[in-house]
């Protein structure tokens, strides 16, 4: 219940009873001293002034973070009898020193319908060079401001238990149902390519099935994005740089319901450009946005460094061509994984000439392995593999020792050329993601381990030796966790109906035939069918704990 409070005689700059920054506001009129608009038809506008004390820490802020935003929280209680709330509206908006700045506006009748419970918070954001001296709300029908806070700046919506609706200094209307944001102003509330989308599920275990996972979709520009759920708490960040266009006015299309933040604010990733230092820190993106990333908002030319946001220990590198890759990993592939050359550094020659491989995955105590080897031998290597190991420690995947070598720390990197074609991206990406979660996750090692060891054992030797004999391949047949681990990639490179024709079609290759004709002819005639059976029992598990599938490791997709 409000309790009101009549004057006889206003003085304009009175102390009101809201508060900011534990100072009185100056109250510009009489609705303002109480922060209650009670009678719209004799007065319906609250209007503030702030004192010398609270623009000096709303200056203090913008010193620091360049841009905030004020807020406001607002009680609209239901009307006690029926109204006709067409055209019914209120506005919130800032002033500056000189004129009215554009404001927010908020219709009731949507209000009412959307069933709010009376409260509701409002802000707009600005920037140092337009700072308020004050702000005022008009409503047509009765509302009351409870309280005025400074944080940092945001555009878009959060459902919490008293939901969030975020402007920019050109303002907007209030989409009550939460199914669209206006983001037109974030270019100039935070820079160009400086901006992320910070988007939060309600948590929820129902999910869907495999063959119809549920979606949030939105579009924006000409672009359509879907999100797939996964289940308990979900998070993701989308970066504005990942596009060629800035994201503009949105409109969720499918799954609004479970959204709980749809907040877009300033970047915590540096984007400028840095030929001269390596990319340390890395970009967390979903693989489905790392795919097609705008490659002119890498900060390097001649890669770009990410963090799968869904397994943040795995490091992905996207390289623009493979002779750069080539230069940073081939050494490392004869190293890690070639037959014949395990344990070995080649020199630069082979480096420079060798195929090493299209794509590459290494966990953290190869790398530790590797590099400690080099250390003990005093081999001098590249320049980009000296790269590579500033990256390896900084990221604490590997870690110096005082004696100079290296051991293991957390995570595994893998990587691809954007010099490899749509298509062939795409499973290398699938190929080595799941390398990166094999790395990771001890409960996917074991299940990989139960599906290996119940494998058809004709079809196990025929998959063996096709790596061992097949020259871009030459894998170790003898190390049973390199066995294991491509043993799960190549099941789940691919969705599983393709895996039947995949493998088919490899036991046909004329280098399969002639290194192994009886057992590439078993394979054709049982149609693959041990492949496609192992693939659905290692999908049903990713799709349970991570939202994935075979042939599918992104959330995110166009």
């Amino acid at each position: 219940m409000f309790q009101f409070l009549f004057v006889s005689c206003f003085v304009s700059g009175s102390d009101s009873e809201i508060l900011f920054s534990g100072e009185a506001l100056l109250a510009q009129n009489k609705a303002s001293v109480h922060g209650l608009i009670k009678n719209p038809g004799k007065e319906n506008k609250m209007q503030y002034a702030f004192t010398e004390n609270q623009k000096k820490e709303i200056a203090d802020l913008l010193s620091k973070d360049e841009r905030a935003s004020l807020s406001v929280l607002l009680t609209i209680p239901s009307p006690k009898k029926e109204l006709d709330l067409n055209g019914k509206s209120f506005t919130f908006a800032l002033l500056p020193d000189s004129a009215f700045s554009s404001g927010v506006k908020g219709n009731f009748q949507s209000f009412f319908q959307s069933g709010i419970n009376e409260k509701v918070q409002v802000s707009i954001s600005f920037d140092k060079k337009s700072l308020p001296a004050g702000f005022y709300l008009q409503s047509d029908l009765p509302l009351a401001l409870e309280s005025l806070a400074l944080a940092s700046a945001k555009l878009g919506f959060s459902k919490e238990e008293v939901p969030l609706f975020a402007f920019g200094p050109d303002g907007g209307e209030i989409d009550f149902s939460f199914t669209s944001a206006d983001f037109s102003s974030s270019k100039k509330l935070f820079g160009e390519n400086n901006s992320k989308l910070q988007l939060t599920f309600i948590p929820s275990e129902d999910i869907g099935v495999l063959e119809k996972q549920k979606r949030l979709r939105f579009s924006f520009a000409d672009k359509s994005l879907s999100v797939r759920r996964i289940r308990g708490e979900q998070k993701l960040k989308i970066y504005e740089s990942a596009f060629t266009q800035a994201f503009g006015k949105i409109k969720i299309t499918e799954l609004s319901e479970e959204v709980k933040d749809f907040l877009l604010t300033a970047s915590d990733i540096d984007f400028s450009k840095n030929e001269s230092t390596p990319a340390l820190l890395p970009i967390p993106a979903d693989p489905g946005l790392i795919l097609s990333w705008n490659q002119e908002s890498w900060r390097r030319k001649d890669y770009e460094l990410f963090a799968w946001e869904q397994f943040p220990q795995v490091l992905f590198f996207d390289f623009a061509d493979y002779a750069t890759q080539n230069k940073i990993f081939t050494r490392l592939a004869y190293f890690v994984e070639k037959t014949g050359y395990k344990g070995t550094l080649v020199d630069e020659d082979f480096v420079e000439n060798k195929h090493g491989y299209n794509a590459h995955d290494y966990k953290a105590d190869d790398l530790a392995r590797f590099f400690t080897k080099v250390y003990r031998t005093n081999f001098p290597i590249n320049p980009q593999e000296q790269m590579l190991l500033k990256i390896l420690l900084a990221n604490k995947i590997i870690l110096a020792e005082e004696d100079g070598t290296f051991s293991a720390g957390q995570g595994s990197i893998i990587s691809v050329s954007r010099e490899s074609p749509d298509y062939l991206r795409y499973t290398l990406v699938a190929h080595e993601s799941w390398h990166g979660i094999y790395f990771s996750d001890e409960d996917f090692r074991n299940t990989v381990f139960v599906s290996y060891s119940m494998f058809d054992p004709e079809s196990m030797e025929f998959l063996k030796t096709y790596w061992e004999t097949q020259p871009t391949l030459s894998y170790d047949r003898s190390d049973e966790f390199l066995m294991r681990n491509e043993f799960m990639a190549y099941l789940m490179q691919q969705p599983v109906s393709q895996i039947k024709s995949y493998w088919t079609n490899h036991a046909k290759w004329n280098s399969v035939q002639k290194a192994q004709k009886e057992l590439a002819d078993y394979i054709i005639l049982t149609d693959a069918q041990a492949f496609e059976d192992a693939a659905n029992f290692l999908a049903s598990y990713a799709f349970d704990r991570w939202g994935l599938n075979a042939g599918r490791v992104n959330l995110v997709s166009y």
